[in-house]
């Protein structure tokens, strides 16, 4: 997936407060990568001479990290694992040479220059419409002319993408269409592919099309059988999870929880798991709709049925466990995966509670219980630093502040409000959180 671009910068950081704060009001998230920074401090710095993959510090004012390098860093990696969802990353020092092509980002004297565009810190403190001018001026550089949407909520699985050109056609021209099968399975795009996933007949199709022009470029079909509940029959009988797409690759989650890992590029298939007879039953009462999170070459998904299940990582270029955690049966609601108190954690629901999962081990860190009307655990969870905000049928839409202590984990209410949210999942923007509510 493409992440951020970069923009090389001199001026120190404070220099660029009012263009962050600015983007921030637009829900645009800016980050800052020192290429030469000091040495860790001494305990990080003993930590990783011990042979430890990475040492954090924390703090009341924040968190440091060190972290081994094997080799020269490649800047996909680190903008994938530090900076999924920014839209860019203003890169200061001189101890790596940039990409190619990477503009320089000029502060100085309370202005803004990139791309040709320029204004000041007043007009940002303002609102004014130079403030827009140059906010779109950086995503036009910032972003590809097309951007990716690869998996379920878009780049950063928060349902955040690039800011909207200032002005939209006011009927915009259709380019193609196709018939295909059915379920609510969204399209997935990555560079000049989309990818579905689909139903047709008793099977489940995964198929690529050219972005232009919607050619067809591969399928492949596999059985999936599955009858709704009569009171979902409506909802028909899936696939319901959105595919992803990661290094190259494609994963779906069947409607049985049949895992299957593609080659984008060829469609062939690299490998497919499933889990029968281990599971009595391989999905939720209505059916498996938990898209799967791939990230640094794993694959979470959650499978089993109601009463038992199994939150799992799976090698994504093999298909082999990586790790599992057993315990109730499996949400509707896909996971994320979040940095909370220092320890990068995969986030998720399960069919009665909220949980965080250690991300290199599987190892539980923290859970609470959420018990949901008919166990619909259905809107994937969204993550404000270490506030965890969640929302489901008949239940406020709440966060949860999780805290790391010498004592454990902790999970508290910050607060609570009467907005119930059912299958809609919210977006967290500028500060301020927008979804339906079934009110």
């Amino acid at each position: 997936m493409k992440g951020p671009r970069l923009f090389s910068v001199s001026a120190p950081a404070a220099d660029f407060a009012p263009l962050v704060a600015a983007a921030r009001a637009l829900g645009l998230r800016v980050g800052w990568l020192e290429l030469a920074p000091p040495a860790p401090p001494p305990a990080l710095a003993a930590a990783l001479a011990a042979g430890c993959g990475k040492a954090v510090s924390l703090g009341s004012g924040g968190s440091v990290a060190a972290k081994r390098l094997g080799g020269p860093p490649v800047w996909r990696d680190v903008l994938r694992e530090h900076f999924a969802g920014h839209a860019a990353v203003l890169v200061a020092g001189e101890g790596l040479a940039l990409p190619a092509g990477t503009p320089r980002l000029e502060a100085a004297d309370g202005r803004y220059r990139v791309a040709g565009e320029e204004l000041t810190a007043e007009d940002l403190r303002k609102g004014s419409s130079p403030m827009n001018k140059l906010l779109l001026a950086l995503l036009l550089v910032a972003l590809p002319a097309q951007a990716d949407w690869p998996q379920w909520r878009g780049p950063g699985r928060d349902g955040l993408g690039p800011a909207l050109p200032a002005k939209l056609a006011a009927a915009p021209a259709k380019v193609w269409s196709l018939e295909l099968g059915t379920g609510h399975s969204s399209p997935v795009v990555a560079g000049d592919r989309v990818v579905q996933h689909f139903r047709a007949g008793e099977n489940e199709v995964v198929a690529s099309f050219d972005l232009a022009t919607g050619k067809e470029l591969w399928r492949d079909a596999y059985p999936a059988v599955f009858v709704p509940a009569p009171e979902a029959r409506d909802h028909g009988s899936g696939p319901f999870a959105t595919p992803t797409i990661a290094d190259g690759k494609v994963f779906t989650f069947g409607i049985q929880e049949t895992v299957s890992a593609y080659d984008l590029a060829s469609g062939k298939r690299l490998w497919r798991k499933e889990w029968r007879p281990e599971f009595a039953a391989t999905a939720p009462v209505y059916g498996t709709s938990a898209s799967p999170l791939v990230a640094d070459g794993k694959v979470i998904v959650y499978v089993g049925g109601p009463g038992k299940g199994a939150l799992v990582a799976l090698d994504a270029a093999t298909g082999a466990v990586r790790w599992r955690l057993d315990g109730e049966g499996p949400p509707y609601a896909p996971a994320v995966v979040a940095t909370i108190g220092g320890v990068r954690q995969v986030v998720t629901l399960a069919q009665a509670s909220l949980l965080g999962v250690d991300w290199q081990t599987g190892a539980k860190l923290w859970s609470r219980k959420y018990q949901v009307p008919w166990d619909n655990t259905i809107l994937t969870p969204v993550v404000d630093g270490d506030r965890v905000i969640l929302s489901a049928y008949d239940l406020d839409v709440q966060a949860f502040d999780i805290r790391k202590t010498d004592a454990g984990w902790t999970s508290e209410v910050a607060w609570s409000i009467r907005y119930p949210m059912y299958m809609s999942s919210p977006v967290l923007a500028g500060g301020r959180l927008y979804g339906f509510s079934v009110l």
